[in-house]
């Protein structure tokens, strides 16, 4: 019963998009997604993925604009042991619209950067048939009510989420000498979630008869009980209370069809053998009776409640800050080393809620919780191999068990990523690349569920550069992520995911 009162439950924590920690986006740059290995860069998007490599351009006023093309499906295998009549659910996340702006001015020894970026989130995702939690609780019903007979049931199931981190970066690069330069600058995080649905008209189906919702069956089961209490009352009157119903049987005062009748009323309402029945007197028959009917009354009071039509209209903000820090250095032509630090982004969202008929307090109107953003360390090496062929790695490393999630964090592992990145330039103008990325994410198993989970996986990405001008570049690249299949904690519920994406970016001077 308590599961079905808080039958809907919606989620708490929000995953990141794409790769990246449990949270972070880092799918910034149409160069990202071609080479999927950035640490190192001295191009206009290192102003995300190497800053202080920004010392390395020229001098003068440069802009960056990319977007981004996003097709996610989510998919959950339903494995409970209560029968249900869906076992698989998917939800599908389309986003035509993933814009990154950067803008840097280089002057002499200086450089100062912004950048404009959806740091976590980035969608939507629909689930037309709800979630495996929505429907086990509603599954329920049918054990619960196997008693009078309930083998199917059927409800009405809608769930949407949203959540955007909208990220505004500035900072400034300071070169040291030929081979250093150093970063300082940060960044302001404003998250907004939301979240709809709804889980309504649950009814329930008794032995092939007509669909109607389950507190009625017992309210008319109730009826029946008191009716046969009814019944034994005129006999009660008459002085026969202390008489068993066979004993009436053969005294005449009642006939064996009607003694068959109560006999298997109270066997079926109280669970009471057929000898428990056959020792009890009628008057003890029409206590048991009258109780049977008080505890059906009332279990259809909690049916009623428990099965009520469940609604929620909510949403989420929030806003942080996290400092970034850099280093670079190029000890030769050849060779580049970028690597940057961003502080955690402490965070709390606060609901702001129009429904909630779900009696889950957490989304009660102005409830506050933690949603911080874990520090990043990464790491990148560029090296031109020959005057045609660069080859670039990555690493970044998570701490996702230092954030503030009420509790949630104490199940996170630290996120590793790690790649490796391959570009060839075929002439002066056209560069062709491709580039593999491990996730290794954060999630335990004991942390997964429908609602939030996150698998480890592979991603391979390539795409083409082509220089029109000494003004302008141009770069196109497209990935696709395979996911490794995972499950939770109890072994209920099996996960999967896919990811493609398709980008162009372009890169001017002024």
């Amino acid at each position: 019963m308590k599961k079905l009162i808080a039958i809907m439950v919606v989620l708490t924590c929000v995953t990141g998009l794409f790769a990246g920690g449990i949270v972070t986006n880092l799918n910034q740059s149409a160069e990202y997604v071609r080479t999927l290995n950035r640490n190192a860069s001295t191009g206009l998007d290192a102003v995300f993925y190497n800053p202080a490599g920004l010392s390395k351009l020229e001098d003068g006023l440069y802009l960056y604009l990319s977007n981004q093309s996003i097709i996610q499906v989510k998919g959950i295998d339903a494995k409970y042991p209560v029968p249900m009549n869906t076992t698989n659910f998917e939800g599908n996340t389309g986003v035509w619209v993933y814009p990154n702006i950067y803008l840097a001015m280089k002057m002499n020894k200086l450089t100062f950067s912004g950048g404009f970026m959806p740091i976590g989130g980035g969608g939507s995702a629909e689930y037309k048939d709800g979630l495996p939690s929505f429907e086990s609780g509603v599954a329920q019903l049918v054990p619960m009510l196997s008693q009078i007979g309930v083998n199917d049931y059927k409800y009405e199931v809608s769930f949407e989420g949203s959540s955007v981190y909208m990220g505004l970066q500035a900072g400034v690069t300071y070169e040291l000498n030929e081979q250093f330069s150093v970063y300082g600058g940060g960044r302001f995080v404003n998250a907004s979630n939301s979240y709809e649905g709804y889980l309504k008209n649950m009814q329930v189906n008794p032995l092939g008869g007509a669909f109607m919702a389950p507190a009625p069956y017992f309210y008319a089961l109730r009826d029946q009980l008191a009716g046969g209490a009814a019944q034994m009352q005129p006999i009660i009157d008459a002085g026969a209370g202390s008489y068993t119903l066979a004993q009436l049987v053969g005294g005449g005062q009642m006939t064996q069809a009607q003694a068959e009748v109560i006999k298997q009323g109270i066997m079926q309402a109280a669970g009471l053998s057929a000898e428990q029945v056959d020792a009890m007197n009628v008057a003890t028959l029409q206590g048991a009776y009258n109780a049977a009917s008080s505890t059906m009354g009332a279990t259809g009071d909690q049916l009623a409640v428990a099965t009520a039509d469940k609604e929620l209209e909510a949403s989420q903000s929030g806003h942080g800050f996290c400092a970034i820090v850099g280093l670079n250095w190029s000890p030769n032509d050849d060779l580049n080393v970028g690597f940057r630090y961003e502080s955690i982004t402490k965070m709390t969202l606060k609901n702001d809620t129009k429904k909630n008929t779900t009696g889950v307090v957490s989304f009660d109107d102005g409830i506050e919780k933690g949603a911080d953003m874990p520090a990043l360390a990464a790491l990148g090496i560029s090296y031109k191999v020959t005057d045609k062929l660069r080859l670039e790695t990555n690493f970044n490393y998570f701490f996702d068990p230092q954030v503030d999630w009420d509790g949630n964090e104490d199940k996170l592992d630290n996120c590793m990523e790690f790649g490796l990145a391959a570009e060839y330039a075929l002439n002066e103008k056209f560069i062709g690349s491709i580039g593999f990325l491990r996730s290794n994410t954060s999630s335990t198993e004991e942390y997964r569920s429908d609602l939030d989970y996150g698998l480890d996986s592979n991603t391979l990405g390539f795409g083409i550069s082509y220089q029109f001008s000494e003004q302008l570049k141009l770069d196109f690249g497209a990935l696709n992520t395979f996911y490794i299949d995972g499950k939770n904690a109890a072994g209920t519920e099996e996960y999967y995911k896919t990811t493609s994406v398709a980008s162009i970016g372009m890169s001017y001077k002024f």
